[in-house]
């Protein structure tokens, strides 16, 4: 009797170990484990201090460095992460959570507008004239964007600064400085300019720190292990396929949202946030890219397999005959959210598990259609595997609701 005891026990605590491996492979240490010595309340309250040591020489600006600086109504909670170039904390806003972030933690770490020369042997302070700033705005929205050459330069400096402009000529050193610096971060870039309901919103910035949105990715989407009620509520069929219709639209809106298509090419739980009505945010859009880029980040030289061409979750083709990548994507949005999101991968469960009885073997086909590799020549939401999810999972969703 004590042996088999003992062997239960072995065989319970090897179980769990295993467990505790899975999860960590598949979501990263930091679900489980906070490092201290990358993300400690300290090392955030002096790069805090260091940022309104800058606000109150006059040295950045934004239009919430009187509440992080002065009034105190932009409240730190906890540090969320350091490190991979990103700076990222949980802060209090108005009595809502909101996220203040950079990708880089010192101003010193961007390109500066302001710039020291030497004239007869002096040297001198240089800083870009009105006209010249414009067309430094305009130049970089350009590289990212489709602008239109006919835009109102002016109008795009209101559209991306967080205070309200008279005019650029009206504009402080601090403020250009701090614009500028926003500017070189392409989750700022893509957030403000495009201000879409898939992305978080944008609600201020102080300095090189901007405020967004705080929309968790929450217990449906990625139960804790550790917690049987989130695993309880993220059970039930009805609200899982709710949630799959929400990444379905967030699809749709990358395939038409943005005058081009926008590709996330590192789609795994973490970086999606779910809110109260289950739509669904894109909360991490570095690895983001409308089409334009896409195909030059693809189009890369010296390749001998279709694996070396592959950037992250976004599949690339290599031409044998000249050893190159091609510049299109081989997959598309709606096949990565399938392999990466819908099915089951590493041992655990995707969101479109036991699904009705009535729907599982449509709901395991229409899955292995979507992740069959293709060389996909039209939109994701063009495909018929995407018509006949969305409208399979729209019809289990009325009956269970009927």
């Amino acid at each position: 009797m004590r042996l088999q005891r003992r062997q239960l026990i072995k065989a319970a605590i090897l179980l769990f170990i295993l467990v505790i491996v899975v999860y960590v492979f598949y979501h990263g240490p930091r679900k489980i484990l906070r490092i201290p010595e990358r993300c400690t309340d300290e090392q955030s309250y002096e790069m805090l201090q260091h940022l309104c040591d800058l606000y109150s020489r006059n040295k950045v600006d934004g239009n919430l460095c009187p509440s992080l600086c002065q009034k105190s109504t932009l409240k730190y909670k906890s540090c969320l992460y350091f490190g991979r170039g990103k700076k990222v904390l949980l802060f209090e806003l108005t009595d809502d959570d909101v996220i203040f972030k950079s990708k880089h933690s010192e101003l010193d770490n961007y390109y500066h507008i302001v710039f020291q020369v030497e004239q007869d042997g002096k040297t001198v302070t240089q800083v870009p004239d009105p006209e010249m700033f414009l067309d430094m705005v305009y130049n970089t929205m350009s590289l990212a964007f489709d602008v239109d050459r006919e835009d109102d330069r002016t109008e795009m400096v209101k559209k991306m600064w967080t205070k309200e402009v008279q005019s650029v000529d009206a504009m402080t050193v601090a403020e250009k400085e701090s614009l500028w610096s926003l500017l070189q971060q392409d989750e700022y870039l893509l957030m403000k300019y495009f201000d879409d309901r898939h992305l978080p919103k944008i609600f201020g910035s102080c300095g090189h720190f901007y405020a967004m949105e705080y929309v968790p990715t929450g217990a449906l989407l990625n139960p804790s292990i550790f917690s049987l009620k989130e695993n309880l509520d993220a059970a039930p069929w009805l609200n899982r396929a709710r949630l799959a219709l929400g990444f379905l639209d967030l699809i749709a809106n990358l395939d038409t949202g943005y005058g081009q298509v926008m590709h996330l090419c590192d789609v795994k739980n973490d970086n999606f946030g779910v809110r109260h009505d289950f739509s669904v945010v894109a909360i991490d859009v570095d690895m983001a890219f409308l089409e334009k880029h896409m195909q030059g980040t693809l189009k890369q030289p010296n390749c001998t397999t279709n694996e070396e061409c592959d950037f992250f979750d976004c599949l690339g083709n290599c031409d044998f005959e000249v050893k190159q990548c091609l510049r299109h994507r081989k997959d598309n949005n709606l096949q990565a959210v399938c392999r990466k999101i819908f099915m089951a991968r590493h041992g655990l469960p995707g969101l479109l598990r036991y699904p009705p009885h009535e729907i599982s073997e449509e709901v395991e086909k229409l899955l292995t259609e979507c992740v069959a590799p293709s060389d996909v020549k039209q939109l994701a939401t063009e495909t018929e595997v995407y018509k006949k999810l969305y409208q399979l999972l729209s019809d289990s969703l009325n009956k269970q609701l009927s």
